[in-house]
């Protein structure tokens, strides 16, 4: 009986760390047709996980609806906190920037190889000649335990982008188009931990039924 409860166990672990190893999934994603743009000093996205992804990518859709450009360029930021008191130093983990002629692509991935544990995330667009398409009817997708936030935007810019004051008037969503996705990390101490106590309590149960027969 032990041994078949033992090899249970190790049927099911193996198979749950091939499931979480298994090849990216989509954390967070919003789509939807074009609507317009936005164009304000800087814009962004947020979510939150309860669960560590690694080899995270994140996308976005640009556009420039305003007037026809020579050049784009914009700047991303992916932060742990955003408003006054974020620092590159402690919040900033990581941060792309792109440029180009005539119209931005309209889809970029902007950042890319990224591990991210659980907790709440931004991610901050500075562009010039660039826009974030937005889409009135948008659709959204989440990996078990995450959520999409509201999106925010600011005013005014100050030295550090994402630690600049948010535009307290704005309390809609803006519909950023977005996709972040990933693979989501095993977390095998616990899934051992809890088999190892599970092992142990079957061998001394059976160790003290084997005494009690002698």
């Amino acid at each position: 009986m032990a041994a078949m409860i033992v090899r249970s166990w190790l049927a099911l672990t193996f198979g749950l760390l091939g499931t979480l190893t298994a090849g990216p999934i989509t954390i967070a994603q919003r789509t939807g047709a074009n609507n317009g743009t936005l164009l304000y000093p800087a814009e962004g996205v947020s979510w939150t996980q309860t669960t560590s992804y690694s080899n995270v990518s994140i996308s976005v859709n640009l556009a420039d609806f305003c007037c026809t450009t020579p050049s784009w360029s914009a700047a991303f930021y992916l932060t742990d906190s955003i408003g006054p008191g974020t620092t590159q130093s402690v919040n900033e983990i990581a941060t792309a920037s792109f440029s180009g002629s005539g119209d931005p692509p309209s889809s970029l991935t902007v950042l890319s190889g990224l591990s991210l544990s659980s907790g709440t995330y931004y991610l901050t667009l500075v562009g010039s000649g660039t826009d974030i398409v937005i889409s009135n009817t948008s659709t959204t997708t989440v990996a078990p335990g995450v959520t999409i936030n509201l999106d925010y935007r600011m005013l005014s810019i100050g030295p550090y982008a994402p630690a600049s004051a948010l535009d307290s008037s704005y309390t809609d969503g803006i519909h950023f188009n977005f996709q972040v996705t990933g693979v989501q990390t095993p977390e095998p101490a616990t899934i051992l931990t809890s088999g190892a106590s599970l092992i142990l309590g079957i061998f001394v149960t059976a160790s003290r039924r084997r005494r009690r027969k002698t």
